[in-house]
């Protein structure tokens, strides 16, 4: 287990802010808003706000009538679990 943990930093610390940057950017398509540069506390909470509304409309329906903005929304989610397993278990994307 703590092989796996000091993986898993490892794999964070090489990746560094980019997951984070990539996530905004994704999330700002998304929601019409344009591209930000911000770093630091202040780009985690610009996600985390961010998923706190996308869950919000998700739950609400808003994505249901759109395709379009359905398809948009399932590519940010499908991207979004593929950087994650890429930091957690990488070996998950191989099979």
């Amino acid at each position: 287990m703590v092989a796996n943990a000091i993986a898993i930093a490892s794999r964070e610390l090489a990746m560094g802010h980019t997951a984070e940057v990539a996530a905004l950017a994704r999330l700002d398509i998304l929601y019409g808003t344009l591209p930000r540069e911000i770093t630091g506390s202040a780009l985690r909470d610009a996600i985390a706000q961010y998923e706190r509304r996308l869950a919000q409309d998700i739950r609400a329906g808003r994505f249901d009538a759109d395709d379009e903005r359905q398809r948009a929304l399932l590519e940010y989610l499908q991207e979004n679990v593929a950087v994650r397993l890429r930091i957690s278990n990488p070996r998950s994307l191989s099979r």
